[in-house]
């Protein structure tokens, strides 16, 4: 018998729509910026085996390229005149005052030496029923502070012109004694560090005067006071 030939398909193939549109991938935001790694110390260089640790201590303070004082306190003295020597006590009525003041400026030479002015007065003065009295010596000297450890404990030394100063004021009449000659110091204190740059000081100090006019040829006194100094 002949093949029976295929029968044709009832149907067409059905239609294959084309791929869906794929969208585009999204945009991937840059990387979110990461700030430079933190500079880590070195560590502390350890300390050597057995060493106990120091406890901390603040720098020393130190002195500036110059300084500027002044103080007050008291003081007396003795005055040698030709018809022998005579206290501050005889030279000026009862109920005196006495009193010494010092202004010193200069220069640090180093922590330990200072090179400047010292000037000041030792005088004593007193008022009675209208009679006034006063006698001082003053001194105008170059002048050195010493201070043996940098701080604390210190020695004056100063040298210069000098003058003596007398006045007598009464009802009717005033005297006045005046005249001029040179003196050395030496002193001896202490100074108290209070600040970054203050000092307190305490103050004794010795002199020797000398004059070659008038009745008055020599003169010494002395003065205890409390400075204030800024360096």
């Amino acid at each position: 018998p002949q093949p029976q030939a295929a029968p044709a398909p009832q149907t067409s193939p059905q239609y294959a729509p084309p791929p869906q549109y794929a969208p585009p991938p999204q945009y991937a935001p840059p990387p979110q910026y990461a700030p430079p790694p933190q500079y880590a110390p070195p560590p502390p260089y350890p300390p050597p085996p057995g060493s106990r640790p120091q406890p901390y201590q603040p720098p020393l303070r130190k002195r500036d390229t110059w300084y500027i004082g002044f103080g007050f306190g008291t003081g007396d003295g003795t005055v040698k005149l030709d018809s022998g020597d005579a206290e501050f006590q005889s030279m000026v009525y009862p109920s005196r005052t006495n009193v010494s003041f010092n202004l010193r400026v200069g220069a640090t030479i180093s922590p330990r030496l200072l090179l400047g002015f010292d000037g000041g007065a030792v005088g004593s003065s007193a008022q009675l029923s209208g009679f006034d009295s006063n006698v001082q010596l003053n001194y105008y000297d170059v002048g050195l502070m010493f201070f043996p450890n940098e701080r604390g404990f210190f020695l004056r030394g100063a040298a210069g012109l000098a003058s003596f100063v007398q006045k007598l004021e009464e009802p009717f009449r005033t005297t006045d004694v005046s005249m001029r000659g040179v003196n050395v110091l030496a002193g001896i204190g202490y100074a108290f560090w209070l600040g970054k740059a203050f000092n307190l000081t305490v103050n004794l100090d010795g002199q020797a005067y000398a004059f070659n006019k008038g009745n008055v040829r020599t003169a010494n006194s002395w003065s205890t006071w409390v400075g204030f100094d800024w360096y």
